[in-house]
């Protein structure tokens, strides 16, 4: 679902379950970081509608990082003082101690300069194919992980600045759109699963117990909401090898490999919630020879009622 439509959440899950004319069991969402800067400073609700009000965070630095550069190209050309009228003696003497510290021919010298120290990284690379081949991997990663890592749509987790600035008002906005889904989840009889995961900065800060995975973890035991911690999988290795097996290089989003350790997540997590007998698919308790679907029952998982 596209970032706009993501506060229309509830709103877009009611409108196909009212076209296709049935209602789901289950109902997963998969909550990004950024959907908490889309929150907080992109998007907002306005009757029907989902209107843009501001930028993605990290657009602004960029911005005002050009606009000083086009400022200093257009900065005026210092001019020579009033003061002081062209053609004076000052003028004079300063060309005449310019042509006098002009720099003086010198001759060639026999003495030759001491021979560079021997470095073996350095005679591989120059000599062997292999070597260079090894090094140039070796800038690519530096560069792709450059290049992922240091966005402010993940790093509010991280920086206290961005977190109090925006992140915070970010997890109301969100948790409230999300508590609509509940509302429905209530109605339909139907369950609510919430799946959150990491961006490369969490990764390389060793952001493992992330507030996205404490704030929405609390959150969801609090409505009775199914929660999947999808960080916990990519902390099993180092960063730099995560990095390079399970995030496109240069990007924020997943490999294959990176999509398939998430599934594989998601996976066991539901196998355990269905070890602990509450899965909606389990097969129906037997009483006797007569099941529960013979008795025209289904053991359907409810999200509790919150009392008001």
């Amino acid at each position: 679902m596209e970032s706009r439509r993501r506060v229309l959440y509830h709103r877009k899950i009611r409108a196909a379950a009212e076209r296709l004319g049935a209602k789901p069991t289950e109902i997963f969402v998969f909550l990004d970081l950024s959907d908490i800067d889309d929150d907080a400073n992109v998007y907002r609700v306005e009757g029907d509608r989902v209107v843009r009000v501001g930028s993605f965070q990290g657009k602004a630095s960029a911005t005002k990082a050009s606009d000083s550069k086009v400022a200093d190209s257009k900065a005026p050309e210092s001019k020579p003082s009033e003061s002081q009228p062209s053609g004076s003696k000052s003028s004079d003497s300063q060309a005449s101690a310019s042509k006098a510290s002009a720099p003086t021919e010198s001759k060639p010298s026999d003495v030759k300069a001491p021979p560079l120290p021997f470095s073996l990284g350095n005679f591989f690379v120059s000599n062997f194919m292999t070597g260079r081949f090894v090094y140039d991997l070796y800038l690519a990663a530096s560069l792709s992980i450059a290049q992922s890592t240091g966005k402010p749509r993940a790093r509010w987790t991280i920086d206290p600045a961005l977190m109090e600035s925006w992140g915070r008002r970010g997890l109301e906005v969100a948790g409230a759109n999300l508590d609509r889904i509940v509302t429905l989840c209530r109605e339909w009889r139907c369950r609510l699963t919430l799946v959150v995961y990491p961006w490369p900065d969490n990764v390389v800060e060793g952001d493992r117990h992330s507030i996205q995975v404490t704030h929405w973890r609390d959150w969801a035991a609090a409505r009775g909401v199914r929660f999947i911690d999808g960080f916990a999988p990519f902390f099993g290795e180092p960063a730099d090898t995560v990095l390079g097996k399970y995030y496109i290089p240069g990007d924020v989003h997943f490999t294959e490999l990176g999509n398939r350790l998430l599934y594989e997540e998601v996976r066991r997590a539901m196998d355990d919630s269905c070890r602990d007998s509450r899965c909606a698919d389990q097969g129906p308790e037997r009483t006797g020879d007569e099941t529960q679907s013979q008795r025209g029952s289904q053991d359907v998982p409810v999200l509790p009622v919150q009392k008001r």
